[in-house]
Parts: structure tokens; C-alpha cells; sequence
């Protein structure tokens, strides 16, 4: 019996690009090198115009012509296979490309991981900046253009203006060209699956400051398709969250947490969670308001009916006091829907005011003392008031008359306002709970009105953190790739 390769994730870095071009592929392992070369191109961006080899453990590997007269000996890239030649994670080895501007890139194993059914590869995931022109000379070639196109004095700016084709945008990049490029390469190893799904994942990957309303659309009716692809979205972020975090452009993420959480995936929760506990401010800077607004109600819906890794979360000291947050909401959703009996959760919260759970002055304390008033939480009462003069709860959050108002309205009345909440976070509509983002808007009133702030999503003013209901405007990508650039123009004399 065949076993099916493993997949591999391969960062692509330009040697000597500063600020660095770089793309990210997802591939089979059970790829020939021929075929990565092909890859390589396509999402780079360049035309194959020209040799190159591979430059592995003191070995080449290309196509063996036997004229080069470089004296070197070139095995055949057709007959090695990358999980041959790059057998673990963390590996790196050394593309070139065109012997004569010597464009080399460095690859990088990131990840090596089982195949997952129906998830295309090859894919590209990410990447950074436009693709050199080609035969530029090289990366100190590419130096002098960039330097000539941008100042209008320079004695070759109109020149390199007119070869380039009057116009050239060195931050550009365009996802969705990349792996269209991808799709039209006949020689590669297993075949992209859906390009439906391909189409679906290219449009939200690229934040443009419009709600894809039409590709969400398109992602419900193929809700049993596009599953598999939106948790792998979450994977790849957990495999290098910083890159993410720093990518304003890519947008892929958040529509793939909403839409999970839509879909009450559970296959989603183990992912949802780890993304939760990334350390510091990273949950922010890739979720941003979502950690506060409609992480809770995601957790809740993917959870299964077991709680257990948001009770985790929940009391893990060195998790971010607001993803500590979003999970004792979770959990309050819990209790309120019947997943989970009162009589647990509230034991849990009650065992969280010792003082020891946090770093002193943390926030976690106030934070967790909202959601406690939620469940009505009369057996509790002597251990919020002692939090309140112990000093680990904080006024300038939730003032102490709330929990007296709370359990003189009665059990039933608190739990129905919770039920008011997760409708505001989880409504039927998933279009009603993204497109009035301030990232997709231009007017803050177009708010719809059953989204108006409540303690549930306050934050004391002594907590540091983005304020809530404002996304940060992300910039627009202006989308210029391989198929956008003029004809090939030969070479200049420089």
C-alpha cells in the first residue's frame, strides 16, 4: 500500500532583497525538483527564461547540460524528489536562478505535516513584494533601478521608465496571481482540487478595505468544502504568527476564525484555543478587536460540548488577560446553554481569587468579575466583595453594586441577557456581524443598533489595549504580479 507524501511548508527569501521578497508554498513532499522549480517561478514571478540549478548539501541539481563548461557536475533535477533531498523540518538549501544576474534564494523547511483531505497544494499562503524585473543585473542591478525610477533627476530614470513599461511598484504583491499562476503550471505533482475553493481562499486573502460579501457567500454553500482549507488557515498562523501579525495585507485568517465560529466547526477548537494562547500581544495583533468582541462566542460554538481546553486557557497564568477573558465568557455561554452545569463553572470562578492567578495590578481579576456577575452568582458574593478591598478587583471596570442589581433581578434575568449576547456575537448572519467592521466602512454610525456596546465588552481604562469597535485600517494592496508586468524588454547596457 502507496503512503501519500508529507506537505510541506517552504519559505522563499530573494538572498539579499532588503527589505526581503519572500513567498511562502505550501507543496508535497512527493514533488521532483523539476516541479519546485516550476512552483518557485510561478509565485515568484518570473518568466523561466534562463538556467538554474539547486544547490543542496554540497550538491547541484538541475537540468544536466552537458555544454555549460562551468565544470561542474549537475545531477538530474528530474529524478530527485524534495522529501528526498529535504528530509526534516528547519532544512534550507539554495535556488539560482539565471547564471548571469545570479538570483539566489534561500528555502527554508518550515513545517512538514500529514496531508490533509481535499486541501489544494501547491499552494501559496503568503508573500511579500514584487518579483524583480528580469535582467535587471542582478540584486545590486535591481539596487541602481529602484534608486534611478524614484528620483526624477536621475540620469536614467526616463530610460529605465520606458524599458520597465512606465511603471513599477517594488511593494506590490498579488496573492491571487500567484496561485492563479499555479494553477496553470501543467508539469506538477498532485493536481490543485477545487478551483472554486482556490478562487474563494484568493479573494479573502487579501484585505482590499471592501467585506467580500460574495465570496463569503460563496464559502457557506460550500461549507463542507472550504472547512478543511479555513483550519489549515489557522495552522499555517500558529506555525509563524509573527509573519502574520506583521502582513497587514493578509486578511485570511479573521475571515476563516469568523467563519469556523460560524459553522460551530469543532474540528476548528483545538486551533481557536492555541491561537488564544499565543504569548503577549499576539492574539491582538492578528485578531485585533475580536480577541474582546467574538472570540468567546467562537470558542463556545466550536467547543464540541467539552469545555475543557477553554478552562484551560482560562487558567493559564501566562496567557493574555483578555484571551484569559474571552474564555470565562466562553464558559458562561456554556452554562447558560446547558453544556455545562453552573455548579462547575461557578467553582472553577470562585477558585480564581486568590490573588496568585496573575501578576499583580494585572487587569485579569476585574475582567473575570464580569463575567462571574453574569451567572447570577449569589454563593460567590462573599469572595467578590473580599476581592473588591483585597484590591484585585477594580471599580473603574465593574462596580460592586452591579453583582447587588444582578441578584436582586433574579437568575432568570441575568441569563437572558447573556442570550442576548451570544446573538449579538454569533447571529445567524454572518454578514451582519463583519461588514459593519470600521475596516469595511466608512461611516462609524453604520453600526447596526443590537451591536451597542455593553460591560460584556468594556475594558477598564487602567487595561492597555486597541479600543473596541475600531479595526486599524489596514492599507490597500495595490495588485501588480508576474502577469502585469510588460513584455520582456532585453537587457540594458549599463
Amino acid at each position: 500500500m502507496s503512503i501519500e507524501p508529507q506537505i510541506y511548508q517552504i519559505k522563499i527569501t530573494l538572498k539579499g532583497s532588503k527589505p526581503p521578497i519572500w513567498r511562502r508554498v505550501r507543496v508535497s513532499g512527493g514533488i521532483t525538483l523539476n516541479v519546485l522549480h516550476d512552483i518557485i517561478q510561478a509565485t515568484m514571478g518570473w518568466w523561466d527564461a534562463h538556467l538554474h540549478q539547486f544547490a543542496i548539501g554540497g550538491t547541484s541539481y538541475g537540468m544536466p547540460y552537458p555544454d555549460l563548461g562551468f565544470g561542474v557536475q549537475m545531477e538530474d533535477e528530474t529524478q530527485f524528489w524534495l522529501d528526498q533531498v529535504a528530509p526534516r523540518e528547519g532544512f534550507k538549501f539554495t535556488y539560482e536562478y539565471d547564471f548571469g544576474d545570479s538570483w539566489y534564494h534561500d528555502l527554508l523547511v518550515e513545517r512538514i505535516s500529514a496531508p490533509t483531505a481535499d486541501l489544494p497544494h501547491p499552494l501559496c499562503l503568503a508573500g511579500r513584494r514584487a518579483c524583480p524585473p528580469e535582467d535587471v543585473g542582478g540584486i545590486w542591478g535591481y539596487a541602481d533601478f529602484l534608486e534611478a525610477i524614484r528620483d526624477p533627476d536621475h540620469p536614467e530614470h526616463e530610460g529605465y521608465l520606458e524599458w520597465i513599461g512606465d511603471e513599477f511598484d517594488p511593494e506590490a504583491f498579488d496573492l491571487e496571481e500567484a496561485n492563479r499562476a499555479l494553477r496553470r503550471l501543467a508539469a506538477m505533482g498532485p493536481p490543485i482540487t477545487d478551483e472554486r475553493i482556490l478562487d474563494i481562499l484568493d479573494t479573502l486573502g487579501i484585505y482590499t478595505g471592501t467585506y467580500e460579501r460574495e465570496a463569503v457567500d460563496a464559502a457557506l454553500a460550500l461549507r463542507n468544502e472550504i472547512t478543511p482549507h479555513l483550519i489549515q488557515i489557522l495552522e499555517d498562523v500558529l506555525a509563524d504568527p509573527l509573519d502574520f501579525a506583521g502582513d497587514g495585507d493578509y486578511f485570511g485568517h479573521v475571515y476563516a476564525l469568523q467563519l469556523l465560529g460560524h459553522f460551530r466547526e469543532p474540528r476548528a477548537h483545538e486551533a481557536i484555543v492555541r491561537l488564544a494562547r499565543l504569548p503577549g500581544e499576539l492574539p491582538f495583533d492578528l485578531f485585533d478587536d475580536t480577541i474582546t468582541e467574538s472570540l468567546p462566542a467562537i470558542m463556545f460554538a466550536t467547543c464540541g460540548g467539552s469545555t475543557d481546553r477553554i478552562a484551560e486557557l482560562l487558567t493559564d497564568r501566562e496567557v493574555n488577560e483578555y484571551c484569559r477573558s474571552a474564555a470565562a465568557r466562553a464558559l458562561v455561554y456554556a452554562v447558560v446553554e446547558g453544556v455545562v452545569p453552573r455548579r462547575e463553572v461557578v467553582a472553577l470562578f470562585g477558585s480564581l481569587f486568590t490573588g496568585d492567578e496573575a501578576p499583580p495590578n494585572s487587569g485579569f481579576w476585574s475582567l473575570l468579575a464580569s463575567a462571574v456577575c453574569n451567572l447570577y452568582p449569589e454563593e460567590l458574593i462573599d469572595v467578590i466583595r473580599k476581592g473588591y478591598e483585597d484590591g484585585l478587583i477594580g471599580d473603574s471596570y465593574i462596580r460592586y453594586p452591579s453583582f447587588e442589581e444582578t441578584l436582586q433581578r433574579g437568575g432568570a434575568h441575568a441569563y437572558q441577557e447573556v442570550r442576548k449576547k451570544i446573538a449579538r456575537y454569533m447571529p445567524e448572519d454572518v454578514h451582519a456581524r463583519m461588514s459593519w467592521w470600521a475596516c469595511f466602512r466608512e461611516e462609524e454610525d453604520d453600526e447596526p443598533d443590537n451591536l451597542a456596546a455593553s460591560p460584556l465588552n468594556e475594558r477598564p481604562a487602567s487595561l492597555p489595549a486597541p479600543p473596541l469597535k475600531e479595526r486599524p485600517q489596514r492599507k490597500k494592496v495595490k495588485k501588480a504580479g508576474a502577469a502585469s508586468r510588460p513584455p520582456k524588454k532585453q537587457k540594458r547596457s549599463r
